[in-house]
């Protein structure tokens, strides 16, 4: 595998929270994927690992034993998901998933183990991203200033900006932070992230902090050239409405924010009747993710349940659902995968991608149960949709 661009996806597909349960999710699942979509080449790897597998990093005994599995088995960890801290299945998560967010130095400490740990693991990929969670959940926090929130949130970031930079002079390894926008957080818009991040780059910003860092203002903002970006995850931005080769070409061309990973994942789009509403309701509102939706009149409801409850039958919903990537339609209810294909379309015409494709059904263990699917031979099919989706630029990928 030559360093390049990188198709894979992300083990949150997959239960467990251990290094030896990501082990064994490997064995069962990524190796038999890897079969049917890259034979026995090299496979590029999409970690998820939780605060238990990055504190189990530091177990030498441990850390060796999962670093040897990935070698014998030829799998490339090209980037690591720390945006859950801890169980993310069979239990109740909601709007816990963003717990601990930015303003709390656990989220910093945390995503700084899993940027080491990602270092530890082989890769010819010249530079590895580490996404995480927004900011912060915008409801969370209605009772404070915001503004004074997001500052601490973003200086917390930036100091691990700084320690991944002292990490790559250390080991040369380039790791970097992905920012996932999602809905109900911040932020959650492509607008929010261009002023995040031009408030990032100010000048005036930059000197007054820089002093803390021990740097310039003009090496603090290079710092955060290198060690930070953003993951685009398509079903966010399709669920808040947003045309997403519009998008990743305002975020990239026009305000040059580093789109290190693009998560692909497809939402659910209900039309209007009842007939949908019914089989959105059976199906879909789980007590486990939080499923922000919005309507096609533009009100956003938290969560898949009150928007059931209060929107108008006339509505259409999108519905913050992860399905998988190859299905236009899960009975009465659509998808928004043909804006995927839109938006990979438009890449390749611009010949303008992000380092990873990352394919992100993280909803397999419910949706094979409830669609009938094989979980291997989904995930499999999920590869062959965007391989036929890119066309002949497929080939760039490893």
């Amino acid at each position: 595998m030559s360093d390049g661009l990188y198709l894979t996806y992300c083990l949150n597909a997959h239960p467990g929270e251990s290094l030896v349960d990501i082990q064994t999710a490997i064995r069962r699942f990524t190796m038999p994927i890897r079969k049917q979509v890259s034979s026995d080449t090299p496979f590029p790897l999409g970690l998820r690992l939780s605060a238990e597998a990055v504190d189990e990093f530091q177990n030498g005994k441990l850390r060796e034993a999962f670093l040897g599995a990935l070698y014998q088995n030829n799998l490339h960890a090209v980037t690591l998901n720390a945006f859950p801290i801890g169980q993310f299945h069979d239990t109740r998560i909601k709007e816990n998933v963003y717990l601990p967010d930015w303003f709390n130095p656990a989220r910093m400490d945390y995503t700084l183990g899993a940027a080491q740990a990602l270092a530890a693991c082989e890769s010819p990929a010249e530079i590895r991203c580490v996404s995480t969670c927004p900011l912060y959940f915008k409801p969370a926090i209605a009772a404070v200033d915001e503004r004074a929130y997001r500052l601490q949130c973003a200086k917390h970031m930036m100091m691990v900006a700084v320690a991944l930079a002292k990490l790559k002079e250390a080991t040369g390894q380039h790791i970097a932070i992905a920012i996932e926008p999602e809905p109900g957080c911040f932020p959650e818009t492509t607008d929010e992230v261009i002023a995040f991040f031009s408030a990032l780059r100010d000048t005036e910003f930059l000197a007054h902090l820089s002093e803390g860092f021990g740097c310039t203002g003009e090496e603090l903002r290079a710092i955060l050239d290198a060690h930070l970006g953003l993951c685009f995850d398509t079903a966010h931005q399709s669920v808040m409405g947003e045309d997403l080769a519009h998008s990743f070409m305002l975020l990239t061309d026009v305000h040059d924010i580093p789109v290190l990973k693009m998560q692909l994942s497809s939402a659910i789009v209900c039309p209007p009747g009842q007939e949908a509403r019914n089989s959105l309701r059976e199906h879909f509102a789980d007590d486990v993710y939080l499923h922000q939706t919005m309507t096609s009149q533009g009100e956003f409801y938290l969560d898949l349940p009150e928007a059931l409850q209060n929107s108008p039958l006339e509505d259409e919903l999108r519905v913050h659902y992860h399905v998988p990537i190859f299905l236009d339609q899960v009975g009465p209810l659509k998808t928004t995968n043909d804006e995927i294909r839109t938006l990979l379309t438009q890449m390749c015409s611009l010949d303008t991608y992000p380092q990873v494709l990352e394919i992100e059904t993280y909803t397999w263990p419910a949706v094979a149960e409830t669609q009938g699917l094989d979980v291997v031979d989904g995930i499999a099919r999920e590869f062959q949709w965007v391989r036929d989706a890119l066309g002949d630029s497929a080939a760039l990928f490893n």
